[in-house]
């Protein structure tokens, strides 16, 4: 297996075990502790590269945290057919 296929499996594994454990963990609380949502899980990728972080997107990932530029740039990725805008002055 490649790097590249290592760190596919690596971050499809990673992502499924940390929300199996949000979802054990939000489970087992009392009900009267618990918030009404179950927590979102929200990446921050700002040290991984690209193709990383389209890998946590297919995987099921729908939530980064970001500064404005590097947002912009991860929706062009995602989404190349510009429909979605950053709407800061950071960028």
């Amino acid at each position: 297996m490649s790097a590249a296929g290592a760190n596919t499996s690596n971050v499809r594994q990673n992502l499924k075990t940390i929300l199996e454990r949000i979802s054990a963990i939000y489970a087992e609380a009392p009900e009267a502790a618990r918030a009404a949502k179950s927590p979102r899980l929200v990446a921050v990728s700002k040290t991984k590269p690209k193709e990383l972080i389209v890998e946590a997107y297919e995987a099921g990932q729908r939530h980064f945290g970001e500064n404005y530029v590097q947002v912009r740039e991860f929706l062009k990725i995602i989404f190349p057919s510009n429909q979605f805008s950053v709407l800061a002055g950071n960028g």
